[in-house]
């Protein structure tokens, strides 16, 4: 069936983006961006990251939340 093998190519291919445009980057986005989102109050993007994160499983969920303990630890050592 057409639409069946579709489906298939569909799933490889959103999985094979994933690994390769967001997961192998995950640790360079979060130390480019993350404590800039933050500082600005950016929220909702820190959401949308989370979002973009949150499929790929615990692994890119860690690293995010490493990068905010990170943050909360350097912001404290400066007050």
């Amino acid at each position: 069936n057409c639409s069946r093998r579709f489906f298939f190519f569909r799933v490889q291919l959103i999985h094979i983006l994933e690994t390769n445009l967001i997961t192998k980057h995950i640790k360079q986005m979060l130390s480019k961006g993350f404590d800039q989102l933050i500082d600005e109050n950016r929220l909702s993007s820190v959401g949308l990251m989370y979002e973009l994160f949150l499929p790929l499983g615990p692994t890119a969920i860690s690293d995010l939340r490493e990068a905010f303990a990170n943050y909360i630890k350097l912001r404290g050592k400066a007050l």
